[in-house]
């Protein structure tokens, strides 16, 4: 897996969908970034959200399994604990680690399907499929990707 990622990095770190947008801003907002702020970014990508909080003074350390992501630490996919979370699952998670939860933030992107499929790098006949399988989410070209930011800090109890 951390090679196909690695070969694909290029088009996350120049992808306007990934590297902007309101979740972006409000997840940069919520760590409330400055001079002395040290955060951990695990499964960094194309390390936007690293990016907009060293512009801010905080201190990033940045967590990936792809080399080719240029993280400070390569961490085996299997020992990151990243997956696609639902809502509930995130909150017990971060319940169960000590962390009370805040506030969530729904959000929708919408990149253009097709170009969505080359970034990473779709085989032909898996493009069918995926096309079939998300058929409910494109419309005019356009996906819907729904994801949450969830703000959680350390329990004062």
């Amino acid at each position: 897996m951390t090679d196909v990622w690695s070969q694909r990095a290029e088009a996350f770190r120049e992808s306007p969908t990934h590297k902007e947008g309101p979740d972006l801003d409000l997840l940069v907002e919520w760590c409330e970034p400055g001079e002395g702020v040290k955060v951990l970014d695990v499964a960094t990508g194309g390390g936007h959200v690293a990016r907009r909080l060293r512009e801010e003074g905080c201190t990033v350390v940045t967590v990936d399994p792809a080399p080719g992501m240029r993280p400070d630490v390569v961490a085996p996919a299997e020992d990151l604990p990243v997956r696609c979370y639902s809502e509930e699952e995130w909150k017990k998670m971060l319940t169960d680690a000590g962390l009370d939860v805040e506030q969530v933030e729904r959000f929708e992107r919408h990149p253009v399907f097709e170009d969505w499929l080359t970034r990473v790098e779709t085989p032909p006949d898996d493009a069918r499929h995926v096309r079939e399988l998300l058929g409910d989410r494109i419309d005019n070209g356009l996906l819907t990707l729904k994801s949450i930011v969830v703000k959680a800090r350390r329990s004062q109890t």
